[in-house]
């Protein structure tokens, strides 16, 4: 089990992105001429920055980090006088993103796969897009898949893979020949004749997209270094496509490759029962763990790696006390604070003027928990967020199956009657698996109230059991 410290904070982070903000001024980033030994050893050390990981001040960023940063552009938001656009430039450190990489790292390292449920727009597409196009730059033969159920959510991220590769081949010496080159799959390679034979050479790595949509076996018999799965909430035959696919990155019990699942608030509709079910029980999936320190009552139990919408939140607030707050400063530090305030403020305006379902869908979307990211939004009058919350509880919580009673449920003469049977073996894991049993029997945890005349009313209230208000 692994806990991030949310209280690390950074200073001067624009060291990070040394290479950066040279070419932001210059338009390159080394003035040496190609061929010359000053310019291979410019590219010599940048490239083990981008292995080994960069160190200043005695802090270290991983190497996918700093080639992130430095080396790779997305869409970003500037603020130019009193308005603000998205251009193309290089992201900003974030404290959200150095624990990110450095917790990817760490799995490697221990032969672990991640999985991650994460709040809306946090950029990490762009970030596994990066990772992509740094396993195809720096490890030859190397084998990158993009895999989701359908190919629009796959394409989603090899298109930002693909332009950030681009990049890459026209300003840096980490330039590859590809073929095939196309927008699902790329391959560094080329023909050349040798002796009368034309044959393939290069660095022979690649990166391509999967769909699974109509197939949950679709990468069997291929191997891959790096397996991201995109968009897990939409994912409805998830689990059967991860263990099938599992021998593409583990061999044996030794992983191979490192697979990355990916889902992100808001988007849990078919196939949250098993991105859920991967999330809250990651080592019996070879998955890194943590202890569940999000959900209420989860505390020694595991789950997957949370991303909260208390991270990095562009913006300012006026707190309660009058103070103005910028909830994230300009090193990248979330001020998790001001943005949980932030949060409750407007949760309790959309609650108040919004449709129940407007007010689960933001939950879902802006989640604090990964109970409230894996909330699936419906239509029905119940409370669904409240009962939510208690549903995490009985899962998490085996003091709540120790108390069961278990056993049948008999007519004698016109009273229902209760009789226990240890015997019987109640389903107690969910969601139910194909081969589970799912014969059951009756389990009461507490028996309806009973009045001092032996009736039970129809209705009632304020006696610790269920009933009618």
């Amino acid at each position: 089990m692994n806990l991030i410290d949310e209280n690390i904070r950074f200073i001067n982070t624009e060291e990070f992105s040394p290479e950066a903000k040279g070419f932001l001024k210059n338009k390159y980033f080394t003035a040496s001429p190609k061929g010359t030994f000053a310019y291979r050893e410019y590219w010599d050390e940048q490239t083990r920055r981008c292995l080994e990981g960069y160190e200043v001040g005695g802090v270290r960023i991983t190497g996918p980090h700093y080639f992130y940063l430095n080396f790779c552009q997305i869409k970003a938001t500037i603020t130019t006088g009193k308005t603000e656009r998205k251009v193309l430039t290089f992201p900003r450190f974030l404290d959200m993103d150095y624990h990110y990489f450095n917790e990817l790292e760490l799995a490697r390292i221990e032969g672990k796969g991640m999985i991650v449920a994460k709040a809306r727009r946090k950029g990490f597409s762009y970030k596994n897009a990066a990772i992509c196009v740094h396993q195809y730059s720096f490890f030859r033969d190397s084998t990158t898949i993009i895999g989701a159920f359908m190919h629009e959510y796959s394409q989603a991220t090899m298109y930002m893979g693909l332009e950030m590769l681009n990049f890459v081949n026209k300003f840096t010496a980490w330039s590859k020949r590809k073929n095939p080159d196309r927008r699902d799959h790329v391959k560094s390679r080329f023909q050349e004749v040798i002796e009368g034979n034309t044959v393939w050479s290069g660095y022979n790595s690649e990166m391509y997209t999967l769909t699974f949509k109509d197939n949950f076996s679709a990468a069997i018999g291929k191997t891959a270094d790096l397996f991201l799965f995109e968009e897990a909430g939409k994912w409805p035959n998830l689990i059967d496509s991860y263990m099938v696919t599992a021998p593409v990155f583990r061999d044996g019990d030794i992983m191979t490759g490192i697979p990355i699942i990916f889902g992100t608030g808001g988007d849990m509709e078919g196939g949250s029962n098993d991105f859920a079910e991967m999330f809250y029980n990651p080592e019996k999936y070879w998955l890194r763990s943590y202890e569940n320190v999000w959900d209420e009552g989860a505390v020694g139990n595991t789950c997957g790696m949370f991303i909260d919408d208390m991270w990095y939140k562009p913006g300012k607030i006026t707190r309660a006390d009058g103070s103005i707050a910028h909830m994230v400063d300009k090193d990248g530090n979330s001020n998790r604070p001001a943005v949980e305030e932030y949060l409750d403020r407007e949760r309790g305006i959309i609650k108040q003027s919004g449709s129940r379902r407007t007010w689960e869908k933001y939950i879902t979307q802006s989640p604090k928990t990964p109970r409230e990211a894996f909330l699936r939004v419906s239509s029905n009058i119940f409370p669904v967020i409240e009962l939510n919350k208690w549903l995490g509880k009985l899962e998490t919580s085996r003091k709540v199956l120790d108390i069961a009673m278990i056993g049948d449920l008999y007519w004698e003469e016109d009273k229902v009657k209760w009789q226990p049977n240890a015997d019987l073996r109640p389903v107690k894991d969910f969601p139910v698996k194909n081969d589970d049993d799912k014969e059951g029997c009756v389990v009461i945890w507490e028996h309806p109230y009973m009045t001092d005349g032996g009736d039970i009313p129809y209705a009632y209230a304020d006696h610790g059991g269920f009933g009618l208000q």
